[in-house]
């Protein structure tokens, strides 16, 4: 990176004087080692809270960009300022304790030892040593009902675009914004939203007019912290996003438009999704897989997507999972038998021509009473999608969650800008296309 502009105080004294003399200098004298680790030398302009009274610091970023240590380091600031109350929300459960507790870059990790919390994992609470004894609570986008009745004056939402929902009854923001009503340390209440982008409304609209929102954008590029990443980590996202307009999205941290050829229309999704569906009235579930062909380094994701509908009302189908993964043949194919028994499914539903036999072998080596259906598509990515496109279209269609990667592949894949293979829009298509034809076992189009 050669941009001082975006550099750390740190990078551009190495870049002045060189790492040896700059290790040097550190090694010096004691109170110097800690140097190294002092977030107000070592982050970037970018990394660090903008001045003024807003209301929201939406940091959107490229993979990779150091989110995550930004904001445990703003939340940390706000704990030594004497901030009694502060909330952190995250996409899933599981990132609490992995990501966000003991990451690389969470508090156990980046805390010095004389403001180490205290983690309690029944509350999912930290309380920190310091003389108001703050509490940051931590909390799903999963369970945003935990949300209510919360007070606080900061909160930080890590990778906001990927919640589950946002807005409205149960929606993780509304309920996060109401809660945010403390005056401490004479601020006015503050959130810091850390993410990749995705182009939903909400981040759509606060670049778009950030005046509105009290809103302070700041965007930024994984190459920007490449000193800071693993060489294989770096060199992987880079190649595999390279030329394509992910790498825009997923790279430079830039909100994508949805592809205007797409067949699929982000706006048709979000307003047909479901997310309060009993389950329970969906009397028939497939297992749609697009399987990856090779076992190869940089093969691609094999799609896994479960897909419904009611025998009741036929003409309407559901989305109920994406499990899509990226891994061996032996090791998809036990995904999909996990995922057909969690979810009591009737078949597996794979396209002939592209792996339809290696797919019904694959699962039959684990478990050989499943039942296997084939489609059989003989034109092109775009064309088979088409009828699907119009079951979008004519709201037949429901997701029963937000599925982030999904849509977006959905709406954003194009033959011409990227050389990945779009299994998760494929793996819907072959389940739909089999679900809306059903009636024998193989369908052609």
């Amino acid at each position: 990176m050669n941009d001082r502009s975006k550099m750390s105080i740190m990078e551009k004294a190495i870049a002045d004087y060189g790492i040896e003399t700059v290790s040097k200098w550190l090694k010096e004298a004691p109170e110097r080692a800690k140097l190294i680790n002092n977030w107000k030398l070592i982050r970037r302009p970018g990394q660090t809270p903008p001045g003024g009274n807003w209301t929201i610091w939406a940091l959107i970023c490229g993979r990779g960009y150091g989110k995550t240590r930004t904001g445990v380091s703003w939340c940390l600031e706000k704990v030594a300022k004497g901030h009694r109350y502060g909330a952190i929300v995250v996409p899933t459960n599981s990132e609490i304790k992995k990501i966000i507790v003991n990451g690389e870059s969470g508090f156990f990790n980046v805390c010095e030892p004389d403001q180490m919390p205290v983690y309690n994992s029944k509350d999912q609470t930290l309380i920190f040593p310091n003389e108001q004894k703050t509490v940051i609570n931590i909390f799903s986008a999963e369970k945003a009902d935990r949300l209510r009745g919360q007070q606080c004056s900061f909160g930080w939402c890590d990778e906001l675009c990927s919640f589950r929902r946002l807005t409205g009854d149960l929606g993780t923001w509304d309920m996060l914004m109401f809660g945010l009503r403390l005056q401490d340390c004479n601020e006015a209440p503050q959130v810091l939203v850390t993410t990749t982008p995705r182009p939903i409304d909400m981040v759509r609209n606060w670049v778009k007019n950030p005046d509105r929102y009290n809103a302070v954008i700041t965007e930024g590029d994984t190459h920007e912290n490449s000193a800071n990443l693993a060489p294989e980590f770096y060199n992987q996202i880079i190649s595999q996003y390279r030329g394509t307009r992910l790498e825009v999205q997923e790279v430079q941290g830039k909100i994508l438009d949805d592809n205007p050829e797409s067949v699929f229309d982000r706006d048709n999704i979000e307003k047909t999704s479901i997310y309060n569906m009993d389950r329970s009235e969906i009397t028939t579930i497939a297992i749609a897989v697009d399987p990856a062909v090779s076992d190869d380094e940089g093969s691609d994701d094999t799609g896994i997507v479960v897909v419904g509908n009611d025998s009741r009302d036929p003409r309407h189908f559901y989305v109920l999972g994406d499990h899509t993964i990226n891994t061996t043949t032996k090791k998809w194919a036990q995904k999909v038998v996990d995922v057909y028994n969690e979810y009591k499914a009737n078949f597996v539903v794979c396209e002939t021509n592209q792996g339809g036999d290696l797919v019904k072998l694959a699962i039959h080596n684990i478990s050989k009473n499943i039942s296997v259906r084939k489609v059989h598509a003989t034109r092109g990515k775009i064309k088979r999608a088409e009828p699907i496109g119009m079951l979008y279209e004519q709201n037949r269609v429901h997701h029963l969650d937000v599925f982030p990667h999904l849509v977006d592949e959905m709406c954003s894949w194009s033959p011409d800008l990227t050389h990945m293979s779009p299994n998760r829009m494929d793996a819907v298509v072959w389940g739909l296309s089999y679900l809306s034809r059903r009636g024998g076992s193989s369908t052609s189009w």
